[in-house]
């Protein structure tokens, strides 16, 4: 199976599509950042192949062209910046809503022109907010985002709901993710010092 991943040179998103081509799947590994070697060689030697391609989620030219190209069957939309301090959010305020929110629309709109299944939104745990006490969260707990990632997060998800509604796409869905930890944790916080997706300042990855 073809499978296309956005925000994929980050820590979750390389080790889905690690997970992913072990299987034997078929990988598409996009993001505006390419691959190092220690990526390269994390995501080489498997089952299924794993190929990489730059592209700006924001660019509706290039992600049709990316998306015109492979024609996935299933998708996963992970690109993203993500949280940020406040002096960031400043400065970035408009670069993160047109990643988090526009990039994620793009994308899912291409998809839909071809015609593929199911595609996984990727949101965040952090649209529930701070919470006064540890008690799990449950799916349907009140959201309460404040800083501009949770905004961002949870106004993405719930746009990308919309859509797939007013055009009928009975696969897509939302995955809240909490706080990861895993192989190349390491790797994909050094990595992101000193520049962002776009070759600009410092970015986080997906």
């Amino acid at each position: 199976m073809s499978i296309l991943i956005t925000g994929a040179t980050g820590f979750v998103m390389s080790n889905l599509a690690r997970h992913l081509a072990e299987r034997g799947h078929d990988v598409v590994a996009a993001d505006r950042l390419p691959p190092d070697a220690l990526l390269r060689d994390f995501l080489s030697s498997l089952p299924g192949p794993v190929s990489f391609s730059e592209v700006d989620t924001t660019d509706a030219a290039a992600v049709r062209a990316l998306v015109g190209a492979c024609a996935p069957e299933r998708a996963v939309l992970g690109a993203a910046i993500t949280s940020t301090p406040l002096e960031t959010e400043r400065t970035r305020f408009l670069e993160t809503v047109r990643v988090n929110v526009d990039g994620t629309l793009t994308v899912l709109d291409a998809l839909r022109e071809v015609g593929t299944g199911r595609v996984v939104v990727v949101s965040s745990t952090s649209v529930y907010g701070t919470r006064p006490d540890p008690s799990p969260i449950r799916e349907d707990d009140p959201k309460n985002p404040a800083t501009l990632y949770e905004l961002t997060k949870w106004a993405g998800e719930a746009l990308a709901r919309r859509y797939a509604a007013v055009h009928g796409l009975r696969g897509s869905c939302a995955a809240r993710r909490d706080r990861p930890r895993g192989p190349t944790r390491g790797r994909a916080a050094v990595a992101s010092r000193g520049r962002s997706r776009g070759g600009r300042s410092r970015a986080a990855r997906g």
